[in-house]
């Protein structure tokens, strides 16, 4: 006897398979939908990554309610793969531009209006302020000898009436010594005037340059001078002479100020110092004071001894104009670098172009000129000026290029002294980094410049 398995007309499935079946197809329904749910909420979120999420946990909550609740009928399966929809493409016409303004303060524009005006005013005050300087430097120069007068009892005001009244005593006299000579050399010179142009013509007859230049101071003829180009240069002399002259008594007038009232301009200036800085600078003046006086004492000495050592040699060799040859050589010294060749260079022109020049006189001119400058360098400036410029070679090179470079001649001059003050306010100013210095020990202030012994 056969028997027939029971059929379900009411689905047309086979009782335990199809039980199967759905089992199997509710849970993917369940864990689809599950699924798309969480896809869906990732996607209002608005990640990528929060719709990851949300499918997983809608799978695993799908598998959750399979194993609970049994299978699900009647549902549609459906991908329980979400994918989350991708971000639309920005529109240009909704980028937002972000301008940046930059905004200065009022006060910041006041100031560089302020400190243009200020250095547009230095501008045209240069020539008051280099006055002022320079008597700033006399004053600091003259100050010790002051200083020693007035521990001798005399009045600062009486002490430096005698030393200004000296010092113009002193030129009045050099000045009534040398101005005759110099006026009768003049003369001669005048005179020689055509022989010296011939004499040059003839050994510049090969070099054009020297030749235009003759040229330019002649008529272009015999050698006789142009009266108009002598004219204007002897205004141009004079006018330089008188302004000169007058900037030496406004000088003189200032540092003569300056020293009888150093100390009130010293605590005028003072008052607008930080307090640890007062002592420093009350510290540094004397020293730089002691620096400066013994460079323009030191010069002197040499400037003093080139001088008489010129007028000797030339007067000797019978160069013309040996007076004004030895004060031109006087003062050159004053110049470093530069000095030897103004000093030198006329001196030789004239030993070979004068009455009885010849090239032996302007080679033996040249010859002790330089032995000098030798001598001087390594014997003359080391006993003179002792520890007092403590400065290298290249420094001095760089001072005397940087103040030429400024002031001209002015500052090739000043250049020397104040960088020999460099190393004596640096000394100073690191006292108090070093353990046991100056200003760490709690020595007493020194005495400002303008003010007598005990003054502190």
């Amino acid at each position: 006897m056969t028997t027939t398995p029971e059929r379900d007309t009411t689905t047309n499935r086979t009782p335990g398979a199809g039980d199967e079946r759905d089992s199997e197809a509710g849970a993917q329904a369940g864990a689809a939908a599950a699924a798309v749910a969480g896809a869906e909420a990732g996607a209002e979120a608005g990640a990528e990554a929060g719709a990851d999420a949300g499918a997983e946990a809608g799978a695993e909550a799908g598998a959750a309610v399979v194993r609970t609740h049994g299978p699900v009928s009647g549902v549609t399966l459906v991908s329980a793969t979400a994918t989350a929809t991708p971000p639309e493409p920005e529109d240009d016409s909704r980028r937002t531009v972000v301008v940046s303004r930059v905004e200065i303060p009022v006060r910041t524009i006041v100031r560089v209006v302020v400190a243009i005006g200020v250095i547009l005013l230095l501008i045209q005050l240069w020539t008051t302020i280099l006055l002022i300087f320079i008597a700033f430097l006399l004053a600091i120069a003259l100050n010790p000898l002051v200083i020693r007068l007035t521990a001798r009892g005399l009045p600062r005001v009486g002490a430096v009436a005698l030393i200004v009244l000296s010092l113009v005593g002193l030129f009045a006299l050099v000045l009534t010594l040398l101005i005759p000579p110099l006026v009768d050399q003049g003369r001669l010179f005048a005179a020689d005037f055509d022989g010296y142009i011939e004499d040059l013509r003839s050994i510049a007859d090969d070099n054009e340059v020297i030749d235009d230049q003759i040229e330019s101071a002649t008529d272009g003829g015999g050698g006789t001078p142009n009266p108009s180009a002598v004219f204007s240069r002897f205004l141009s002399v004079g006018s330089s002479l008188v302004s000169g002259l007058a900037n030496l008594v406004i000088l003189i007038v200032l540092a003569v100020y300056i020293l009888v009232d150093g100390e009130r301009i010293y605590d005028w200036i003072a008052r607008y110092l930080p307090a640890s800085q007062k002592a420093k600078v009350r510290r540094a003046l004397p020293e730089i004071g002691r620096v400066i006086s013994g460079y323009v004492t030191g010069q002197a000495i040499n400037s003093t001894l080139f001088g008489v050592f010129a007028f000797i040699v030339l007067s000797i060799l019978g160069v013309p104009q040996p007076l004004f040859l030895a004060l031109l050589a006087a003062f050159a010294d004053a110049i470093p670098i530069a000095g030897v060749l103004i000093a030198t260079v006329p001196a030789v022109l004239l030993a070979l172009t004068g009455p009885s020049g010849s090239i032996t006189t302007a080679a033996i001119v040249l010859a002790l000129y330089v032995a000098y400058q030798q001598i001087e360098n390594y014997v003359i400036v080391p006993r003179v000026f002792g520890n007092t410029l403590q400065i290298s070679s290249f420094a001095i090179l760089v001072a005397v290029l940087v103040g030429g470079q400024l002031l001209g001649i002015i500052g090739v001059i000043l250049a020397l002294p104040l960088a020999a003050a460099i190393p004596v306010i640096e000394k100073i100013w690191r006292a108090d980094l070093v353990p046991g210095g100056a200003l760490a020990t709690g020595a007493p202030d020194a005495p400002a410049p303008g003010s007598p012994p005990g003054d502190g």
